[in-house]
């Protein structure tokens, strides 16, 4: 889905961004575009943020997740294999690094959810 971020006059938002980004994106990047002094915590980058080193998105789908990067695909329902599938083959390691990270992903995200935990602590 085609993401809009719009300010007139504003060279920032000229172009397009050429990597991966999602809906959890929109707050991060509204965020840190207005500068934003305190601490958030969301599971979502900022397309502002030139330090973020890897661009993804999650979605989970008739009881299957994906992790979705500028390189591959990531599929699994955690209970049978996981499928990955490279658009620039690389590694194995990248199909490793790619179910480790969903797994975290999905556990941060569902702990986050059971404890009510989706700020910052203080």
């Amino acid at each position: 889905m085609p993401i809009v971020y719009f300010a007139p006059d504003d060279s920032l938002l000229q172009g397009q961004y050429q990597n991966v980004t999602q809906h959890t994106d929109i707050v991060p990047g509204v965020l840190n575009y207005l500068h934003y002094p305190d601490k958030f915590k969301f599971f979502g980058n900022s397309i502002f943020d030139t330090t973020v080193s890897s661009c993804f998105a999650v979605s989970f789908l008739d009881g299957t997740y994906q992790l979705i990067t500028n390189n591959s695909v990531t599929t699994t329902d955690f209970d049978t294999e996981f499928h990955f599938v490279l658009r620039d083959a690389k590694t194995v390691n990248d199909s490793i690094k790619a179910s480790n990270t969903l797994k975290v992903f999905v556990s941060l995200y569902n702990r986050s959810m059971i404890h009510n935990k989706l700020t910052e602590d203080e």
